[in-house]
């Protein structure tokens, strides 16, 4: 039974992350509209490949939540440039549109906007890794 009750808030959570991921694409699709430039598509992109350097990482690691090592005090420097490069990619996706701004090449609407979706897409994928790569290793203690 509690399996199921577990399945279930899997469910709501995997469609809750899918809703919110649609939302901002669609506002990050809908900061283009007003104008005839699609700069802003740019970011979808960059967030779509920030969370690739983490995946990799941990998989090169061997996934566990501290990584080859069993001492918390060291780190597996695998991780930390996954982390590092995740990072650059996250803080490039809200510099894209004020630089965008900044430079008139797009309006305060499509900026606002166009951050507002990208850290919804952003954090739909932080959801996701939390949801399904902590229940994996979670599972693979049993």
């Amino acid at each position: 039974m509690a399996n199921n009750m577990r399945g279930v808030t899997e469910n709501k959570n995997t469609n809750n992350s899918a809703a919110l991921l649609s939302v901002g694409v669609l506002l990050v699709i809908l900061s283009c509209t007003n104008l005839t430039k699609f700069l802003p598509l740019l970011v979808i992109l960059t967030y779509f490949i920030a969370p690739i350097p983490n995946f990799i990482a941990r998989r090169l690691v061997g996934g566990g939540s501290k990584g080859e090592f069993e001492d918390e005090e060291e780190v597996s420097t695998t991780r930390e440039y996954g982390n590092f490069i995740t990072g650059i990619l996250f803080v490039t996706g809200i510099a894209i549109p004020l630089v965008l701004l900044h430079s008139d090449m797009i309006n305060v609407l499509s900026t606002i906007l166009s951050l507002i979706g990208g850290l919804m897409i952003f954090c739909s994928f932080l959801i996701y890794a939390k949801l399904f790569l902590n229940s994996n290793s979670d599972n693979e203690g049993l």
